[in-house]
């Protein structure tokens, strides 16, 4: 550094160029994150004959927890189910990407399904299946509208490996 002034420096790199380099101050707000997160892909939703598997994006990192039933009984009562996307020891995990899976599924049976995710700052987002009908006449994607249907068929079909084991 040559000179230096108010924060301010004049440098020159090894070629010899010289240039000034500006320092820029700012403040945040002390409620810095006031905002309640976004779910900005999905939810979308791969369901088998047993289980369902729906995975979500948020914008900022959040924690997940899907509540279901099915349809025109448990959903929405004291009855309905939750699950949470949890770390192996229960901590609960924040993240954008969302993966939960529902398992001891009826076959061939219609759920429905809400979404909710909470932020660091404790504000969440909650999606269900009224406000999936909300949403503008986009094709919606498996799930998308807040219900599934199970598969009727047993689920008999082998699991592909994609990729080897790494070390």
């Amino acid at each position: 550094v040559a000179f230096a002034a108010n924060g301010d420096s004049f440098s020159t790199d090894p070629r010899g160029t010289s240039q000034w380099s500006f320092d820029w101050q700012f403040a945040t707000s002390a409620d810095s994150d006031t905002l309640a997160p976004v779910i900005i892909e999905g939810p979308e939703v791969v369901a088998r004959d047993k289980i369902a598997v729906l995975e979500w994006v948020t914008d900022v990192e959040t924690t997940g927890k899907v509540f279901f039933g099915t349809k025109g009984a448990s959903y929405g009562t004291a009855d309905e189910f939750s699950v949470s996307d949890l770390a192996s020891d229960g901590s609960p995990i924040f993240s954008h990407e969302h993966i939960v899976t529902l398992a001891g599924l009826d076959p061939g049976t219609n759920y429905q399904f809400r979404i909710e995710s909470t932020g660091f700052n404790g504000k969440k987002v909650t999606f269900t299946p009224g406000a999936a009908a909300k949403l503008a006449k986009a094709q919606q994607p498996p799930g998308g509208s807040g219900s599934f249907v199970t598969d009727s068929d047993p689920d008999t079909q082998r699991p592909v490996i994609l990729t080897g084991p790494t070390v």
